[in-house]
């Protein structure tokens, strides 16, 4: 565990449970517009959980002891941001702000994530923070749904 005076994180105990905390609080539109499945809430959990890799390493991340993000990191030839999602009330930008921080210090190299195409706002949110448009790929396993690959470059 890393400790701040307003941020902190730690590896999860139970990835089922803090997926579906996060999705709870999120309404029926993410899951019908944004989410890469689009269809209800219990498909978004089961997607997002079938596509955290078993060996990801998954973190909680805190702001000022409240549970506010979390994201995965699995390392495979490369780095891979294999996950993330914030609660709307902290998709600020000063938390955003520390919560790079927190994923660059975890990573400590080059980290490269896939986002549905259709997530719009995850996209947008990862080209405003570094993020470079790698390549896109269309995944047969999910339906031919096509994925943006992004780089974040270490400075």
């Amino acid at each position: 565990m890393e400790n701040g005076d307003l941020i902190y994180y730690c590896l999860t105990s139970d990835r089922v449970k803090l997926v579906e905390h996060f999705y709870e609080l999120e309404d029926e539109t993410f899951f019908k517009e944004i989410h890469k499945c689009r269809e209800n809430r219990k498909a978004g959990i089961e997607s997002t959980l079938a596509s955290i890799e078993k060996d990801a390493e998954v973190y909680e991340v805190y702001y000022k002891g409240n549970l506010a993000a979390f994201f995965a990191k699995v390392n495979w030839q490369v780095s891979m941001l294999n996950g993330f999602h914030v609660k709307k009330e902290y998709r600020t930008k000063y938390f955003l702000s520390e919560f790079w921080e927190v994923i660059k210090t975890v990573f400590s190299s080059d980290i490269y994530t896939g986002l549905w195409e259709g997530n719009y706002p995850a996209i947008n949110h990862l080209l405003k923070n570094g993020f470079e448009l790698v390549n896109t790929v269309e995944h047969k396993g999910l339906n031919y749904k096509i994925f943006t690959l992004c780089q974040q470059p270490q400075q």
